[in-house]
């Protein structure tokens, strides 16, 4: 294997979409410990509510560091922001794992504009890309809407998903999923947390 595409290979980016819910959270958490376990540096970007966040920085106190919300917010209205700030709001928590520092109103993560939206995961991407590998970088989809995991997930290696699989929600949730891959590139990974979800084609 070429050298460029043996690093490459070493820098990861994966969006995960939770349905169900359990699953998903119980695989996020064994796969940034492993990871973590492998040497890789690990980022995570969770995009929901806040109070649904149970990762966090070491320290959140410090009022002059640069906090993810604020950089979103100058990029909604138009402001002057360089894109190197980005990397600034991400700090490393208790487990090891860089996260960004966040501030603000609960629902600021979930309530971006497509065009804002876009321009993050571009930004992530493009860190994940530049960073000295092994790297792994995880987007956590949990507040986004359908629309926009489909922006995510083209922007990613791979997309993760845990269907539901009775009754009326696994009906709904395989349809959802099969409009999803329709939006995705051919070359983004689909990965199926369950291996029984009939009618579910990934």
């Amino acid at each position: 294997m070429p050298e460029q595409e043996r690093i490459n290979a070493q820098r990861k980016l994966q969006c995960l979409v939770q349905i169900e819910g359990s699953l998903a959270k119980q695989y996020r958490k064994e796969l940034l410990a492993r990871k973590a376990r492998q040497a890789y540096s690990v980022f995570y970007l969770p995009l929901m509510s806040t109070y649904r966040i149970d990762l966090w920085p070491k320290d959140e106190s410090a009022a002059t560091e640069s906090k993810l919300n604020d950089l979103l917010l100058a990029w909604e209205v138009g402001a002057e922001s360089t894109e190197s700030d980005f990397g600034r709001v991400f700090k490393r928590s208790q487990e090891g794992f860089f996260i960004p520092l966040i501030s603000g109103q609960v629902d600021d993560l979930t309530q971006l504009s497509n065009e804002v939206l876009r321009r993050l995961i571009k930004n992530f991407a493009k860190l994940i890309r530049e960073y000295p590998p092994p790297v792994f970088g995880l987007i956590d989809c949990d507040g986004l809407s359908w629309e926009q995991v489909a922006i995510t997930a083209a922007l990613s290696d791979s997309l993760c998903f845990d269907p539901a699989t009775r009754g009326y929600a696994a009906k709904e949730s395989r349809r959802a999923l099969q409009k999803l891959f329709a939006e995705v590139p051919p070359q983004v990974e689909l990965l199926c947390l369950k291996a029984e979800s009939p009618g579910l084609q990934a």
